[in-house]
């Protein structure tokens, strides 16, 4: 039996009904490399502000340089984003209910993801706290609310991302997204006519 990526499992056959540049970004089988330009936006609240940067989000800019390094294990994926100096890391995994988890630090975000229309989409599924091996679930009105979204625009060789998170009375706090070229041999792949 052939070990499948953590992507083609979570989406079954819908994985191969994706635009090329869309599997490229998310097949790291064992690693993959993509970058782009991202523009980061930030509520100009003062508490969100003060929520940001005690969850360690990237500061607010536009042409912000992306590096996307993903490393793949048996069972879950190292997301590493750089957006220029600031780096964020993230563990992903598939669960036995067919949710996908995203753990940064204590917190465990849980999501439906789903392929649609050539796109992939993340939709809020619950939270979790993490001690150790213990998972712990939270009321959803308590922590981040976070949707994203994965497409490729027609003609581009790239994949479009957008991301938005959400937080309890301060509704949304920081977007970010741009498009991402995966890197073949260390550099973006031609594009053609």
């Amino acid at each position: 039996m052939t070990w499948l990526a953590l992507y083609p499992r979570a989406l079954g056959d819908a994985w191969e009904q994706l635009p090329a540049p869309v599997r490229a970004c998310h097949d790291a089988c064992p690693r993959l490399s993509a970058e782009g330009p991202f523009v980061v936006e930030r509520s100009r609240s003062w508490l969100a502000r003060v929520a940001l940067f005690a969850g360690g989000m990237p500061a607010a800019g536009e042409d912000i340089p992306l590096r996307l390094e993903v490393y793949a294990e048996r069972d879950s994926q190292r997301w590493e984003r750089r957006f220029g100096a600031f780096v964020m890391t993230t563990i992903q995994r598939l669960l036995p209910d067919g949710r996908m988890s995203e753990q940064r630090g204590p917190l465990e975000l849980l999501f439906w993801v789903t392929a649609d229309g050539g796109a992939i989409h993340y939709r809020p599924a619950g939270l979790r706290l993490c001690l150790g091996p213990l998972r712990i679930p939270l009321p959803s009105w308590l922590g981040p609310r976070v949707e994203a979204r994965a497409w490729r625009e027609p003609g581009d060789h790239r994949m479009s991302v957008r991301v938005v998170m959400a937080l309890p009375l301060l509704g949304e706090v920081i977007s970010y997204g741009g498009p991402l070229a995966p890197l073949v041999g260390g550099s973006p792949p031609e594009v053609s006519g």
